[in-house]
């Protein structure tokens, strides 16, 4: 990727700060949750942002803007494309290091109730590839919530903002989007030069994808749930490299690369993670993009997914023999995200996303009530720099602390993080649902307004626990790395941190 050598260099420079190690493979993991697999009835996205366990994250809300015939959308790879005369608010994710105006937004809502996370990298195999290359000024992966999301008043319009761009500009960087609103979620891959394909996706079944394409059967002709390139077969046709069966291209048999191990452990250890019951064996022959199955997923469980590094499996990554498996819940997030799309709410709110900052794993999930109109100061600091100012700065250095000894530092950072997001939930389902509903139903400018005060209320709280939290794991971290038999205590290094926000009882 062409972000690699910039944000290395980034990286480099505040690599200090880092007290836990860097994994093999740095990428993204994507998750979906049908309506009807849904625990609540609420359809499900979500993503991991990994890059690197140092890289600042910021939530921003952007107001509609108005652009006159002839501006144009310029990212820093030469991708250009015509802006429309008026955008929607939004509120997203993007890097608070923008060298050279690289925005980066991850994830997001506009005002038109639709949601977006961009993007999980992926990469074509070499027949396809050489059969139709990647372009050099098309589409490049941080630019896609930035140029779709402020124009489009649906998902649908979202594919095909994303199929004219490959249709006429193509793509720098294969990846894989997801864009949803309460009517439907669409799940697309973008996998050559000039060449995608997007479902309507399911409602009675879940997905996980890292970063390879995962499609399998896809029927070109059912344009009702199906937008695919005009030459998306007889490419690979041509070419000698189309799978199909059943009459049918097979996407990934016929566009993917080889599944790398990062990958098989990823599907392996999230599919089952999501339904213990399905005991998918590791050496699998292959990972279907569709699952089924009878449990219902919770928003939590979603929470805990993008934590999980497979505690309790023959691949825990927290043991020193896994240090090869790549965990979900690497150390390497920059920030995680769930978003509930939820259909009782109006369209104009949408649902809730929630996100995470640093590494969920010891991080909490605050949510973010549709597209508020702002945030609190700590998250829009900017900058490549540790400060405590920043939202993302603090809640990484309480990961990075809890992860030097997760029993002894982390286990009851995540105790209290845990029992704020059930809290949070609890409240939301019992008491802010029907405000923020009855809010909207008055106008959209005072659900608007209360959707803001409350999101910025839970981002505060978020900051304020992380800097006292932070400041206490410092005072302790400086006394446990001492010599524990000093002044008669030599139970120092046995008896774990434990917040004093979880009260003296605890």
């Amino acid at each position: 990727m062409k972000t690699f050598i910039k944000k290395a260099l980034s990286v480099a420079l505040i690599g200090v700060f880092l007290l836990t190690p860097i994994s093999e493979v740095l990428a993204c993991t994507g998750v979906i949750v049908g309506k009807k697999v849904s625990a609540d009835g609420n359809p499900m996205i979500g993503r991991t942002e990994d890059w690197s366990s140092a890289y600042n994250k910021t939530v921003i809300a952007t107001p509609a803007k108005t652009y006159k015939k002839g501006d144009m959308y310029k990212d820093v790879y030469g991708f250009t494309y015509p802006m429309p005369e008026k955008t929607y608010a939004t509120v997203t994710v993007p890097d608070g290091y923008q060298d050279d105006g690289d925005i980066f937004e991850a994830t997001g809502w506009n005002e038109n109730g639709v949601t977006m996370t961009a993007t999980v990298t992926a990469t074509a195999n070499d027949k396809a590839l050489a059969a139709d290359p990647l372009t050099d000024h098309g589409l490049y992966e941080s630019s896609v919530v930035s140029v779709v999301l402020p124009r489009i008043k649906t998902a649908r319009e979202g594919v095909d903002v994303l199929a004219d761009i490959m249709n006429t500009k193509g793509l720098q960087e294969g990846a894989i989007v997801v864009i949803a609103d309460q009517k439907e979620i669409w799940y697309m891959e973008l996998l050559t030069g000039h060449q995608y394909v997007a479902i309507k996706y399911p409602e009675d079944t879940y997905s996980v994808f890292p970063n390879c394409f995962m499609l399998g059967k896809v029927d070109v002709k059912d344009t009702e749930n199906v937008v695919a390139s005009k030459n998306l077969i007889n490419l690979a046709k041509q070419n000698g490299f189309l799978v199909e069966e059943d009459g049918l291209i097979h996407v990934q048999k016929t566009y993917a690369e080889p599944l790398a191990s990062g990958n098989r452990d990823r599907l392996w250890g999230g599919i089952n993670f999501l339904d213990p019951d399905k005991k998918i064996p590791y050496n699998a022959e292959s990972f279907d993009l569709l699952q089924k199955t009878n449990k219902k997923i919770s928003i939590k469980k979603l929470m805990e997914f993008q934590r999980t590094r497979y505690e309790g499996t023959d691949k825990d990554a927290n043991l020193p023999k896994n240090a090869k498996v790549r965990p979900i819940g690497t150390v390497e997030q920059e920030h995680a995200h769930v978003i509930q799309i939820k259909e009782n709410y109006p369209k104009e709110l949408g649902g809730i996303l929630w996100v995470a900052m640093g590494n969920a794993e010891h991080s909490q999930y605050v949510p973010i009530f549709g597209p508020i109109t702002d945030t609190i100061a700590p998250y829009q600091v900017p900058g490549d720099q540790y400060t405590p100012e920043s939202a993302y700065w603090t809640m990484r250095q309480v990961s990075a602390l809890s992860e030097i000894n997760r029993n002894l530092y982390g286990k009851y950072v995540r105790e209290y993080n845990d029992l704020q997001e059930k809290t949070i939930l609890k409240r939301i389902d019992k008491e802010l649902d029907a405000q923020l509903i009855k809010a909207y139903q008055t106008s959209t400018d005072t659900g608007r307004q209360l959707a803001t005060q409350l999101s910025m209320e839970y981002q505060q709280k978020a900051y304020d626990d992380a800097t006292l939290m932070a400041k206490e794991l410092n005072t302790y971290f400086l006394d446990v790395s001492g010599n524990p038999g000093v002044n008669g205590y030599p139970d120092r290094k046995t008896k774990p941190y434990i917040p004093s926000l979880l009260g003296e009882e605890r």
